[in-house]
């Protein structure tokens, strides 16, 4: 019935674009979202984007476009304005030096699109294609900023997600994979990435195999020149050696690295909490 609205609005508001000019549109856009009126605020953008470069704007209404069908619950509408966005020629993600030293970041659009692209798939359950395209997010349309800690905090979200999303596949080691590197003290946001892994284990109630583990040394970490924690039984692969003519120093190295990111103090107070 929202969309039959819709669609009835979209209509209505041919006959506003002979009338009205496209600046009082815009201010019209913002004031029905005030009013919480998305609705009739989407037939306005859906006929302002037709304009495509010729407005300012453009890339935000696209996007937001998607972003209102998407918090209506109309997925495959707010998936086909997402995948329109980020593959617009038209849009640029990147993050611009002006004169004096400002800096500017260029929307994002595209990779906010790729983002809800992900968030809808993992809304419907379809694990596999939210991490799709949660990878995408990562790599082919990645988050623009003049700030390394925001990139950094971004990645994070993004691995995070991720992560959960293997967890309940059952995949902890390529859980683990996307949470691992950011483990380190020195990498911004690492916290988070290390209470989510304590959370994943939680999850699957093997903290008192961990913990227990802890007790251990870290060659306990070594399997057939793997790295590999193993918790009763499930185990979650840290890195592969098999292949590199490591010595038996470097693998205990190895080892003695990974044992220290798993020891830290983050994910032995989440887990005993």
């Amino acid at each position: 019935m929202r969309i039959l609205t819709t669609i009835l609005l979209t209509f209505a508001t041919l006959v506003l674009f002979g009338q009205t000019d496209v600046e009082k549109l815009k201010q019209r856009v913002d004031t029905l979202f005030k009013q919480d009126r998305p609705l009739e605020a989407l037939s306005i953008m859906e006929n302002l984007v037709t304009r495509k470069d010729t407005i300012e704007g453009y890339a935000r209404y696209k996007t937001r476009i998607g972003m209102v069908y998407h918090s209506l619950d109309s997925l495959d509408r707010a998936r086909k304005w997402y995948l329109s966005v980020m593959y617009d020629p038209l849009i640029n993600d990147n993050v611009e030096d002006f004169w004096l030293g400002d800096w500017e970041v260029r929307g994002n659009y595209k990779h906010v699109s790729c983002y809800q692209m992900a968030v809808s798939y993992y809304e419907e359950g379809s694990y596999d294609k939210s991490i799709a395209y949660y990878v995408l997010a990562l790599d082919s349309f990645p988050y623009f900023h003049f700030s390394g800690s925001d990139i950094n905090k971004n990645r994070v979200r993004i691995c995070n997600n991720i992560a959960d999303l293997y967890s309940k596949k059952g995949d902890l080691t390529k859980a683990f994979t996307y949470l691992i590197p950011f483990f380190n003290d020195y990498t911004i946001y690492s916290e988070r990435a290390r209470n989510k892994a304590a959370r994943i284990i939680k999850e699957h109630n093997l903290q008192e195999y961990y913990l227990s583990s802890l007790t251990k040394d870290y060659l306990a970490l070594i399997d057939n020149e793997t790295i590999t924690l193993n918790l009763n039984g499930t185990k979650i692969l840290l890195k592969d050696l098999k292949g590199q003519n490591k010595s038996k120093n470097e693998i205990e190295e190895e080892a003695k690295y990974f044992w220290t990111l798993l020891n830290h103090s983050d994910i032995i107070n989440e887990l005993e909490k």
